[in-house]
């Protein structure tokens, strides 16, 4: 807003003199807001404000909503109703781990449906995103640019879970994702 400001006072000033200058100032406000909207929106993707707002189950209705929209595909959600109000880290986790899934089955898995499980047995939360598409190749998962996959184990690990993507023998691929409900000590993690 300050550089916003401070640009269009200099555009005031340059009009008369330096009319030149003037117009790179109005291309410098557009790049400020060009940067500012992908500010708020990579803050929105790192951190999703309806997860604070509607807590996880409704954001995962949400998002499942949303990617049918936007791809055709089915997508089915089963929320165990003991995780709809985890708390942070793990309600991003699983959202991100979700997410990234969806996104995964949309660009690379020509499926149909997806079915999204998120559960609790006690102590963990359990995620399965399973898709009716075309599977996953070792090459597929073996790919160093596969920062999807890469991300899904490591937002898990972070949490002293471990997550996991084959190809199901029903035909397609699952992601299986299982995550501490615990707090994991320093300790803990380093095993």
């Amino acid at each position: 807003t300050a550089m916003k400001m401070d640009m269009t006072e200099l555009e005031r000033a340059l009009a008369i003199e330096r009319p030149d200058l003037q117009t790179r100032c109005i291309h410098l406000r557009d790049l400020i807001d060009q940067t500012v909207a992908s500010t708020r929106r990579i803050a929105t993707d790192l951190r999703p404000l309806m997860l604070d707002d509607l807590g996880l189950g409704s954001a995962l209705e949400w998002l499942a909503q949303n990617t049918s929209q936007r791809t055709g595909i089915a997508v089915h959600l089963a929320v165990d109703e003991a995780l709809t109000e985890v708390p942070e880290p793990h309600a991003s986790t699983i959202f991100r781990i979700v997410q990234e899934s969806l996104t995964n089955v949309a660009r690379h898995a020509n499926a149909s449906n997806v079915d999204v499980e998120v559960r609790s047995d006690q102590s963990h939360a359990l995620v399965s995103v399973r898709d009716d598409g075309r599977g996953i190749t070792a090459t597929d998962q073996a790919k160093r640019s596969s920062f999807g996959l890469l991300g899904i184990k490591e937002r898990a690990r972070l949490l002293g879970g471990h997550a996991s993507i084959e190809n199901h023998p029903g035909g397609g691929a699952v992601v299986k994702a299982r995550l501490p409900l615990a707090p994991v000590s320093a300790h803990e993690g380093e095993s």
